[in-house]
């Protein structure tokens, strides 16, 4: 009983489940990953505004320690030098940030500073004290100059230095000389780790950039340190608190978490940008895994359903791979029966449609032969026609193997009084005895003649060292073998041959071209004793 192969694909419902799995997978996955990229970015960026907030809480610390150090009146007084240098060193040693405090008189000539450093030395010219004659100042990250060979640095780098200076006045708000600081700019390396620490234990490659208003590295990777760095995503996001994906000038993206530092009460900030960046690779690590887990999972899953299916459909499909083989094998020209299939309805029908078309095309192809080699085949000397030598020609036309080829046109001399005196029957049996002659007398299997029509041939052969001496040896033996008497209703019958030839570099002339000068070289034969061969290359030279 034949069955519709309908029955059979209702149980192919794994593909459904196989599909359904996969589906899921990649849904859940894109989820997942997403609500973690969210989360890595948040994290980066959390930890960006904390330690911009600590930036900038404790740079406010610093400079209320200055004001109130300011007010006092000890160090207002020349006479109490030495109870000023007291508190300055006391200060130095309790909040060790504090690399240099110096006490200025009204030149800028310094009185006191901590360990009698700079002692006597005139600052009037350094913006630390001009710019704190009238109002507290603060001053931005920059290289120590007096100070850099006084105050070695832990890891030997060079000494970098934060401005925070003040007024001193009297009681009368007269001027009395400037209060400086320099504040060690190592302190924000330990503010970092602090921050970092628990970041870095959970997550690769976070590296931390402090870049100042003027886009200059204050803190960063090594490389880029007191370089400008201009990062234009950043420009854009309207001095805001979060993430992004963003191209840094190595051409690399990272996810990057950044807050913009707006200074901590009446601290007003130095404009400094904090940003902690992560590269790509290693911020997604753990969604990658997530998506690779998810996706094995769905795999399996579906490698299941498939095994299941695979079982169900192996009969249904069996009959169709058959039908395929013999497909093939007709295809490499194997004589093939078709089976006929039974046990499924559907491709029952389906192979006995195939054996009637493949008996159909047998037929149809047979007459294609047949037809193709009546277009290519000259009807009376079964030799090649005029549209097997141009094919043949073009065929070899763009053949880089042969240097060249030499083109022989022959054209039979005497032949219209044979027809005239012995009938136009026994010139046709003339023509096909020459046909035959030509191409017994062809040396190699590449040479190729045809009948262009009348009593008019060409050979063409490949030109292996030499072409002149090659053709005439060619055109002898044809010129001999034709001159012999030919045999023709009882008739002994003689004919000439006339022969022109051009040497064909096949990428330079086209074959009608080429076929052109050969007859041109052949009508130079006939008009000067015929039965012999002129090369077109000595009639274009003459």
């Amino acid at each position: 009983m034949s069955i519709k192969i309908q029955t059979y694909l209702s149980v192919s419902i794994s593909l459904i489940i196989l599909t359904t799995s996969l589906f899921l997978s990649i849904f859940i996955s894109d989820k997942s990953s997403e609500l973690l990229e969210k989360e890595i970015g948040n994290s980066l960026a959390s930890s960006a505004f904390q330690l911009s907030h600590n930036l900038d809480s404790f740079m406010w610390s610093r400079y209320q320690e200055l004001q109130v150090l300011s007010e006092q009146e000890v160090l207002k007084d020349p006479r109490r030098i030495n109870e000023a240098q007291f508190l300055i060193d006391q200060l130095q040693n309790k909040i060790p940030s504090f690399s240099w405090v110096g006490i200025t008189n009204q030149k800028g000539v310094i009185q006191a500073s901590t360990k009698k450093l700079l002692i006597n030395q005139d600052i009037s010219a350094r913006p630390v004290f001009q710019k704190a004659t009238e109002q507290p100042f603060i001053g931005d990250v920059h290289d120590a100059l007096l100070l850099s060979k006084l105050i070695p640095t832990k890891d030997g780098s060079p000494l970098q230095l934060i401005d925070i200076s003040t007024p001193l006045t009297d009681k009368n708000g007269v001027f009395q000389g400037v209060l400086a600081a320099h504040l060690s700019w190592e302190w924000s390396k330990e503010v970092e780790a602090a921050i970092l620490k628990p970041i870095k234990e959970q997550k690769k490659d976070v590296e931390v950039y402090i870049i100042s208003k003027e886009d200059t590295v204050l803190l960063g990777h090594k490389n880029d340190l007191g370089k400008k760095i201009k990062i234009s995503d950043l420009d854009n996001k309207g001095k805001k608190n979060e993430w992004n994906f963003v191209r840094w000038p190595d051409g690399k993206e990272y996810v990057t978490g950044y807050a913009f530092g707006d200074g901590y009460q009446n601290y007003p900030g130095l404009g400094w940008t904090v940003v902690i960046r992560q590269s790509e690779q290693a911020a997604y690590a753990s969604v990658q895994y997530l998506q690779t887990f998810i996706l094995v999972c769905g795999i399996v899953i579906s490698l299941l359903m498939a095994i299941i299916g695979w079982f169900i459909t192996k009969r249904v499909s069996r009959p169709l791979f058959d039908l395929a083989i013999s497909a093939d094998k007709l295809r490499d020209g194997e004589i093939v029966e078709i089976p006929l299939l039974r046990g499924i309805k559907d491709i029952e029908v389906l192979s006995s449609s195939f054996r009637s078309l493949i008996s159909s095309l047998k037929k149809t192809e047979k007459q294609l032969d047949k037809m193709e080699n009546m277009a290519h085949t000259d009807y009376l000397t079964s030799m090649p026609n005029r549209l097997a030598l141009l094919e043949y020609m073009n065929s070899v036309r763009f053949d880089c193997s042969n240097g060249s080829y030499g083109v022989l046109y022959l054209d039979l001399d005497g032949f219209k009084s044979i027809n005239d005196s012995h009938g136009h029957h026994a010139g046709d049996l003339l023509l096909i005895e020459v046909g035959k002659r030509i191409i017994d007398s062809l040396i190699k299997k590449e040479h190729f003649a045809a009948r262009l029509g009348g009593d008019e041939f060409v050979v063409v052969l490949p030109i292996q060292e030499n072409y002149l001496n090659e053709i005439t040896e060619i055109s002898q033996i044809l010129i001999d073998t034709l001159n012999r008497p030919f045999h023709i209703q009882e008739h002994s019958i003689k004919i000439g041959c006339s022969m022109g030839s051009a040497e064909w570099v096949a990428q330079d002339v086209s074959p009608q071209t080429i076929l052109e000068y050969a007859d041109e070289a052949l009508y130079v034969s006939k008009n000067t004793g015929k039965n012999k061969l002129s090369f077109y290359s000595f009639l274009k030279t003459s």
